[in-house]
């Protein structure tokens, strides 16, 4: 599955699915893929990747994130950080939340479909995800 080949809830969690695979077989190798090979970002789907407290390990598309904690910002940690958060919690499932749409003028609330999925590297949980917006248009 890859980033281009998104379109709807199952290839999303297919394509979540496949990049767990990836991170549980070579972390370093996943992440560094992530950020440059087409399969893993086409547009607005990339990868995200969280601690269980909400701390960014890794951002495909806002790597100025990294290593910062979310879940206090002020509009993104109860808006989307938060569920995101209790998906993945729960092992894995979908959210639905809006941001801020770069395809869109002026940079538009959208709606916006997530799904995370747990991984574990050194024996620890943590999350990734991707999310699509829902109006494939923009």
């Amino acid at each position: 599955m890859t980033a281009n080949q998104v379109k709807d809830k199952d290839s999303l969690r297919a394509f979540v699915l496949s990049a767990k695979e990836h991170l549980e077989k070579n972390y370093d190798q996943a992440v560094k893929d992530f950020r440059t090979k087409e399969k893993w970002k086409k547009g607005f789907i990339y990868l995200h990747g969280l601690t269980m407290d909400g701390t960014t390990l890794f951002h495909v598309a806002l790597p100025e994130l990294e290593g910062k904690n979310l879940l206090n910002a002020q509009q993104i940690g109860n808006t989307i950080i938060k569920p995101l958060l209790s998906a993945g919690k729960k092992g894995e499932g979908f959210v639905e939340y809006t941001q801020d749409n770069p395809a869109t003028e002026d940079a538009d609330q959208s709606k916006k479909i997530g799904y995370v999925t747990t991984f574990k590297k050194d024996g620890v949980d943590y999350i990734v995800g991707s999310g699509f917006y829902l109006d494939s248009s923009k």
